[in-house]
């Protein structure tokens, strides 16, 4: 695009346009995530680029980077569970890589650079039935129609576009082998990935802004209703050492240290979990709010953090990143772990080190002999 005002434009359309069109598709994602996840995809995510557009909607003066940046920054504060780093964070750190503009080079090193946070913080790869199945297939599209074949950006946008629906098909025959869906083993075969379909959705209201603002043309649909209307009608140191319990139930993570707070005395406990402030979902885990736990926690002689599932592991890297908290993440069972720490905790010569390995040590512990 020629010059900022132009770009600062289309990226205010570009948002303001997924959020309207998550919105709109909203109850389907959520039908294809009651399938084999949470059953909150749909929600989560267009209650989120709703408060995305909202966000940036007056940001007259700030540089395209500067705006997409703010967007994933949103996206991270207000969509729970996984779909916030996966989503937000990637976005925030891909904003990098436009470098101040958006050119046909940097709307390449952009899309590597979210395929590859997506990948690495979710952990998933080709095949494993997620987003990455739509992603990868896009972005390989995408980079090899601007760099290798020499096609104008519309154009190849448009075949990454194809492609993504391409990637979306794939992941109904395919077991799932990441995430909530995972837990159903060949029972998920025949569904839909939501977290591959919004992506799809997202890439389709991007090239129809953008076929508003580059040049080029296309016949390829930016809407492609077809397919979506199909897969609709066939059908988760002592005194002084914190210790953060990122749980997906607040309750539980209360639980947890109230037990924890009558073996340990003294012994500081910060429980974290639910999804959003007071009187959202009291499942799940909020990125803030772990954040701001942190800091709470954190008295510059470190933070131990445990926590339950894989949303949450994600949602606390992400908070470490965000914020100067001295923090690490044990790889232990949240109570049993919870437990061993807060003993450790209490003895004279403690040390971070000696924390984690404590709790650590109760990924061995049997039950039953």
């Amino acid at each position: 695009m020629a010059d900022e005002d132009m770009q600062r434009e289309a990226i205010l359309t570009a948002v303001e346009q997924v959020a309207d069109r998550l919105e709109e598709e909203k109850s389907y994602l959520t039908e294809l995530d009651s399938a084999i996840g949470d059953a909150d995809h749909g929600s989560n995510l267009a209650r989120g680029f709703r408060a995305a557009a909202d966000a940036v909607e007056d940001e007259t003066e700030a540089t395209p980077e500067e705006l997409v940046k703010q967007i994933g920054v949103t996206l991270i504060s207000k969509v729970g569970g996984a779909s916030g780093p996966l989503y937000g964070g990637s976005i925030m750190s891909a904003s990098q890589a436009l470098d101040g503009a958006v050119t046909a080079e940097s709307s390449v090193a952009f899309a590597e650079s979210y395929l590859e946070t997506v990948t690495d913080r979710g952990n998933a790869q080709l095949g494993a039935k997620t987003m990455v199945d739509a992603l990868t297939p896009a972005v390989h599209t995408y980079k090899k129609s601007i760099e290798v074949d020499d096609i104008d950006p519309l154009t190849a946008f448009a075949k990454a576009v194809d492609a993504a629906e391409r990637g979306v098909r794939f992941t109904v025959p395919i077991r799932a082998q990441k995430g909530r869906a995972s837990f159903l083993g060949w029972r998920s075969v025949g569904h839909q990935d939501p977290g591959a379909t919004s992506t799809w959705f997202i890439m389709q209201e991007l090239l129809a802004v953008a076929d508003t603002y580059l040049d080029g043309e296309t016949d390829i649909d930016a809407r492609a209703p077809t397919f979506r209307t199909r897969r609709r009608n066939q059908t988760t140191r002592r005194s002084r050492d914190r210790h953060r319990r990122v749980s997906h139930s607040a309750t539980a993570a209360e639980g947890i240290c109230e037990l924890a707070a009558q073996m340990s005395g003294d012994v500081s406990l910060v429980p974290a979990g639910g999804d959003g402030d007071e009187g959202d979902s009291p499942i799940g885990t909020s990125v803030d709010r772990i954040q701001q736990g942190l800091e709470k926690a954190d008295d510059g002689d470190g933070v131990v953090v445990l926590v339950d599932l894989g949303s949450a592991v994600m949602n606390t890297e992400l908070a470490i990143e965000m914020t100067d908290a001295n923090a690490t993440i044990a790889d232990a069972p949240i109570l049993e772990g919870t437990l061993n720490a807060a003993v450790e905790a209490t003895s004279g010569d403690a040390t971070i080190e000696s924390i984690i390995e404590k709790a650590e040590d109760a990924r061995e512990y049997r039950k039953l002999n």
